[in-house]
């Protein structure tokens, strides 16, 4: 979090889970509304989750969604903030959220994206650029600025706007970044090396701790 300036945390709370330093890892009112969504359709469709939740899906869990599932990552969320202080939490949220996928390499936090779509470090970013990272975290593919920069923009004028709305961000700053166009500097990202290796240890921790 050091390396980071404060528009980028706040852009992913305010896109992700603004209310995250004040539930205990769940949202009452976003799992309730995502329970309601999903007894409409009648499967599992909506998310709800909070950043606790994403952190101990992408750590532990598949992205399957089963009512089990659910479950279990609402367990090991609770789990994770008895153990964890919020900025730990957050921390590692960071680190591990997926941001798309560019030349095969799957792009992996927020460090490695800033790079791999602004070609810059993440503390360098504008607010309008660390919108637009945070807008991409619930669809990173429809929200590429590689693919889509349309809807990314759109995407990151809602982040935007929110951030306004919280107050986390100068009504001044936000209207000088909604006047920005989407405008991506990719840098080359290097390929993961043994993909199926690391695939395979993943898996085996997984099975090993219960958890795959």
């Amino acid at each position: 979090l050091a390396d980071l300036n404060n528009d980028v945390v706040r852009a992913v709370l305010a896109a992700e889970d603004d209310s995250f330093f004040q539930h205990p890892g769940l949202s009452l009112t976003g799992v309730l509304r995502a329970l309601w969504v999903d007894l409409r359709g009648g499967s599992i469709r909506q998310g709800g989750s909070t950043i606790t939740q994403q952190l101990a899906r992408n750590l532990f869990l598949t992205h399957e969604r089963t009512v089990v599932r659910k479950v279990r990552e609402a367990a090991l969320a609770v789990a994770l903030e008895l153990e964890l202080s919020k900025w730990q939490i957050l921390g590692a949220y960071l680190n591990v959220v997926y941001l798309g996928v560019i030349d095969g390499t799957n792009i992996i936090g927020v460090g490695a994206a800033a790079r791999a779509y602004f070609g810059k470090d993440a503390g360098e970013l504008t607010l309008a650029e660390a919108a637009a990272l945070a807008g991409m975290i619930a669809s990173p593919r429809n929200a590429s600025p590689l693919l889509d920069p349309q809807r990314c923009q759109i995407r990151r004028d809602q982040v935007l706007r929110r951030l306004a709305q919280l107050g986390w961000a100068d009504q001044a700053r936000v209207q000088e970044a909604l006047a920005q166009p989407v405008d991506p500097a990719p840098q080359p990202v290097s390929p993961r090396l043994a993909p199926h290796f690391v695939e395979a240890v993943r898996r085996e921790v997984g099975q090993r701790w219960g958890l795959g």
